[in-house]
């Protein structure tokens, strides 16, 4: 069985939600719940990366096609997949 999303969210993703809960607690607190309820990354819709991205101040600009594509760059992977 998979572990879900949140899970395996990258230490540096994790500490920024964690840094911004007392500034967003609604939307962190949202945002971890599908995390929470998902275990691939292709499940998440592309305005939930971006949140992802803006409630942890971690920059997407640089991101590559593969990062959007596969969500290695934010997820451990597991079993070779994010």
């Amino acid at each position: 069985m998979r572990s879900n999303l949140l899970s395996r969210l990258k230490p540096e993703f994790k500490q920024g939600l964690e840094d911004n809960k007392t500034r967003y607690p609604a939307s962190i607190h949202d945002l971890e719940f599908v995390l929470s309820q998902l275990t691939f990354y292709k499940d998440l819709s592309v305005n939930q990366v971006l949140n992802l991205f803006l409630f942890s101040d971690m920059q997407y600009l640089d991101r590559k096609n593969f990062d959007w594509r596969y969500g290695e760059d934010v997820f451990e992977l597991e079993n070779n997949v994010a």
